[in-house]
């Protein structure tokens, strides 16, 4: 009797297994192509930020040098230009990579708001209150001539502005750096 159930069971199987086994296999492969296609864009994503990171400490910079030839009353003119110059190419790269992180989190979809909502809060606040800091910048520190009392303490705002950003940048990094950990393993991420 035990023979003939495993007879029937692989004359089954036999007569299954060409429409099951591939309908499985294009499951397995498609299944596959997800979790890499899932893991490339997580560690892409990732990569954005620590740029994002980066030029922000940079903008960051360039606003502290202004800020410091503020300290002169009378700053050199071609001095001020190259620091308002600096300023305006590194706010021009916090809004590129912002841009690309933007463009990344739009391919990951509703799967971030399901999995990571909390880093996705923290993602949009950093880029509704990035924007608001750059347009600051675009309206006051770029159209400096002379160090006014208003335009050092404008300049002290923005710069506030911007480490409360870098905060929230830092956080949102973290949260996305746990998930990825837990998602794959070190040796998956090769």
């Amino acid at each position: 009797m035990a023979f003939g159930a495993v007879a029937t069971l692989k004359f089954v199987w036999d007569f299954l297994s060409p429409v099951f086994g591939d309908l499985l296999k294009d499951k397995i492969s498609l299944s596959m192509k997800s979790d890499k296609k899932a893991k490339a864009l997580g560690f892409e994503l990732y990569e954005q930020l620590e740029r994002i990171q980066f030029c922000t400490n940079e903008f960051k910079s360039s606003l502290v040098d202004l800020a410091n030839l503020s300290i002169n009353d009378s700053p050199d003119k071609q001095q001020l230009e190259e620091c308002k110059q600096l300023v305006r190419s590194k706010m021009e790269q916090v809004y590129l990579v912002l841009d690309r992180a933007r463009e990344i989190l739009e391919k990951m979809g509703i799967q971030m708001k399901i999995h990571l909502p909390d880093f996705l809060n923290n993602f949009y606040e950093y880029e509704q209150l990035r924007g608001v800091n750059l347009e600051s910048v675009s309206k006051r520190i770029v159209a400096i001539d002379n160090f006014s009392k208003e335009d050092k303490a404008d300049i002290q705002a923005i710069i506030n502005t911007t480490m409360s950003n870098q905060v929230i940048i830092d956080s949102g990094i973290e949260k996305l750096r746990l998930f990825l950990a837990k998602e794959f393993s070190f040796k998956d991420s090769f």
